[in-house]
Formats: C-alpha cells, structure tokens, sequence
C-alpha cells in the first residue's frame, strides 16, 4: 500500500533506513529479558514473511515469548495460512470499506474485499484480534460505519482500536478537501457511539 498520508514514510526507502538483515544471529544481539511480546511491524511485515518464518525457526529452545503481526490487512490467503499456528495477537488496520478511497488514497485495488476476508480469516484463529480503525476525515458514512457494522457480524467479533491520531502528513496538501484537516471531536465521538452501539469491545476507550 502507498498510502499517500503515511505516517512513516521514511521507511519507504530502505537505502535510508539504519538497519540489519533478520537472521539467525539476530537473537544473539536481542535483550529478550523484559519483553512481554515480540512484535512484527512495517509498514507491513508481510513482504518479509520467508525471513521472519526462517527467524523463528532458529529461535533458542526456550524462547516462548509471545508474537504480535502488525500489518494494514491487504494480505493474501497463503500469507494467512503461513501464519496460522505461528501468530498469538494479531494487530490488522482496516482502513476503507469502499474499494474508491482505497484507490485514490492507498492506490490499492479491491482493499475492502481483500482486508474484510484476512480479518475474517484471523478471527478464525482462536487467537487476539485488536482492528486499528485510524479515523480519517470525512470518512465516517463510507468507510468507517460500514467497517465497524462488518467487525460486529463476525461470528467471533474482534476487539476494536478506533485511532484518532490522523496527520495530514507527506503528500497530503491542501487541494486534497476534508484530508487535509484533521480530525474533529464530533468525529470522534460519532465513530465511538456508533461502535459501542453495535456492542464491539473497544479498547483504550
């Protein structure tokens, strides 16, 4: 996904990124002895899931930590089904649910279709799903409505992030109408009352 609001877009360019290969030596320089959790984010951890499966496959015999998949949910279902048995806490976005604000501010094809069937695929889990909704502005009748009015039909609802944090960051400008503001209490509160009106579980609510 390109989203052209992103909030780490320096990451886009892995020439500047300081980093290291994900390898087998890497748990040697890894302080595990605090951690509660060992998280996978990105961007999306999805492009990475051959090197992140052949890392935890030489994890040490006695690492049992728990493991988090942070990711915008435009997965595949042979990425779903790697990760099947291997992930405890999922941590999906759902950003759209009409496939034109995915194209224009994502430049993503079908992104409703594609991310409302991985969330639908990790609830089958039997494992903790927290969706992250990041509020966008005027965005509340379609997409985020119809998103939350999705995770409550689920057979197993997930719990819901509804994020207020939206920026009108990188290549947002101001001829780009209602996204180039931020966020309104109203907003807010809208998109807050209609999710505990449809009984999901919100979490930091």
């Amino acid at each position: 996904m390109l989203c052209r609001f992103c909030q780490q877009a320096a990451l886009l360019n892995p020439s500047q990124v300081d980093g290291s290969l994900l390898r087998g030596s890497t748990w040697l320089t890894m302080n595990l002895k605090s951690a509660r959790s060992l998280s996978f984010v990105g961007g999306n951890p999805d492009e990475s899931l051959s090197a992140v499966l052949g890392f935890l496959c030489s994890a040490p015999a006695k690492w049992n930590l728990p493991i988090v998949w942070n990711s915008h949910a435009y997965s595949t279902t042979e990425s779903m089904a790697l990760l099947h048995g291997v992930v405890d806490v999922y941590l999906p976005d759902l950003k759209y649910s009409d496939s034109a604000c995915g194209a224009r501010w994502s430049k993503v094809e079908d992104y409703p279709g594609v991310a409302r069937h991985t969330i639908k695929r990790m609830t089958e889990q039997n494992v903790l799903v927290i969706v992250r909704i990041l509020l966008l502005p005027g965005h509340l009748q379609c997409c985020h409505f119809p998103a939350l009015e999705f995770l409550a039909s689920l057979p197993t609802p997930p719990q819901v992030s509804i994020r207020r944090q939206y920026c009108p960051d990188w290549q947002i400008t101001d001829r780009d109408g209602m996204m180039a503001n931020r966020i309104t209490q109203k907003e807010a509160d809208c998109a807050l009352s209609f999710a505990r009106s449809l009984g999901l579980a919100l979490i930091g609510d």
